[in-house]
């Protein structure tokens, strides 16, 4: 069972830019955070230009299970913030333990897609016209 943690408050939206709730379950407190993203709290707003699907190809996904369970417990699949960290520093928030920053990864994983629209046509293209020759 999931229960609200009270010992973590929520923020103010306009100001802090970010609501935490936590909630104490069976696999310890989780803490979900929901960010705005409102365009009159940001500055300095232009197109990016950074290459997500190539930072997104160095993520090293692997098989694990936690130290405190059985040997017949499936594997779990992610990755280490660790290896995380190697690829992006910023994808990782620093602390004990490390965690990855989920909402810049959702991103990086959008951009990742939005990257790949354009050669998706053109490979549609080169096969229409593949097809038309043959």
């Amino acid at each position: 069972m999931v229960e609200y943690d009270p010992s973590y408050s929520v923020n103010d939206v306009w100001e802090n830019t970010v609501t935490s709730v936590g909630f104490t379950g069976n696999m310890g407190t989780k803490i979900l955070n929901m960010w705005s993203s409102d365009a009159r709290l940001k500055k300095d707003i232009a197109p990016c230009v950074t290459n997500a699907s190539n930072a997104l190809r160095q993520i090293g996904f692997i098989a694990y299970r936690f130290p405190d369970e059985a040997d017949t417990v499936r594997h779990e699949v992610g990755f280490s913030a660790q290896q995380l960290q190697t690829v992006r520093p910023e994808f990782v928030i620093e602390g004990e333990p490390l965690t990855p920053e989920f909402p810049l990864l959702l991103t990086y994983l959008l951009k990742a897609l939005q990257e790949q629209i354009p050669r998706v046509r053109a490979l549609r293209e080169a096969v229409r016209v593949l097809r038309e020759a043959a």
